[in-house]
Order: C-alpha cells, then structure tokens, then sequence
C-alpha cells in the first residue's frame, strides 16, 4: 500500500514538474514572439516616418505661398489641427498626400512586411499636431510638426485580435527653416 502511494506521489510529481516547465517554455515562445512583432513594428513605424517626412512641410508651401510667418501655414483649429480622412498613395490609397499634415488621421493603412517567406500585416494610424519648441502640443501653428505613427500587428484575412497588447509608437518633430 506504501508503495503505491509513494508511486502516486512521484508521478503526481512528475506531472507537476512537467506542467510547470511546459507552462515557461510556452511564455517564452510568446514573450520572443511579441519581442519580434515589436521590432517589426519599430521598422514599419520608422519607414512610415521616413515616407513623411519626405513631403513637403505644408500645403500652403505647395501652394507656392511665401511663408513669413508661421500663421502662413495650414491650421483648421486649436483642437484638432488638420483635416484628416485622407486615404494616402504611399500606403496603399488614391490620395497623393503630399504635404506632412496630409496623413493626419489618414485612413488605417495595413503594411505588408515580408521576412523570408512570410508575410506579416501591421495596420498604421497617423497623427500630426503643431507643437512648441519643447515638444508640447501647441494651440497655434508653428514652425514645428509632430508626427506620431502607432503600429499594431493586423490579420486581415482573418478575425483574430493583435498579438501585441498596445500598438508600438513613434513620434518625430519635423521642422521648417525656409
């Protein structure tokens, strides 16, 4: 009888032991998989900047406005800077955007990243806003524009939620000199 209890114990043991070293290995495996779709994230957001920061400063330079003072620049109010809703060309859309306040609040693009044979899907949302000279958001326009990119894992062929818990975020001030 002793010995069967005690034969019960171990492979309770056993089990327990087992369980538990399966249990870390899988959070391993789904901490270095959130570690990776955070780094392609960061490169999606930083391409994303990139391809902003590319466009011209303003509409009213397009425009071919002489800029002598910062209330020369677009600006619809104090609370929501811009107009946005635009559906931007570089990420997919009809829309040419560009200017930098072009791609507020643009239509959520999804950006294709490819690595080897796969292929992931981050969904990219844009905010722009004038800020001051220490970066706080500003009630009038300046010579300054903060961009902000939030990049979020998607799976569009599909209605499974981001793996990710909160979107990865980048933010660059751009600056005009003319």
């Amino acid at each position: 009888m002793q010995q069967t209890l005690l034969a019960i114990l171990a492979m309770a043991l056993a089990v327990t032991f087992s369980f538990s070293n399966q249990t870390k290995y899988v959070t391993t495996g789904q901490e270095l998989i959130k570690a990776e779709l955070q780094e392609m994230a960061g490169a999606v957001a930083v391409e994303a900047l990139e391809i902003i920061r590319s466009r011209s400063f303003d509409q009213a330079i397009l425009d071919g406005e002489e800029i002598s003072d910062p209330s020369d620049f677009t600006f619809v109010s104090s609370g929501n800077h811009f107009s946005g809703g635009r559906d931007c060309q570089p990420f997919g859309g009809p829309d040419a955007c560009e200017a930098v306040e072009h791609f507020h609040e643009m239509v959520t693009a999804i950006h294709p990243f490819q690595i080897s044979q796969d292929t992931f899907h981050f969904s990219i949302e844009i905010e722009v806003y004038y800020v001051d000279v220490l970066g706080n958001k500003s009630d009038v326009p300046t010579n300054r524009k903060k961009v902000r990119a939030s990049v979020q894992d998607a799976w569009p062929d599909s209605n499974r939620e981001p793996f990710l818990e909160r979107p990865v975020r980048l933010s660059r001030v751009f600056t005009y000199t003319g």
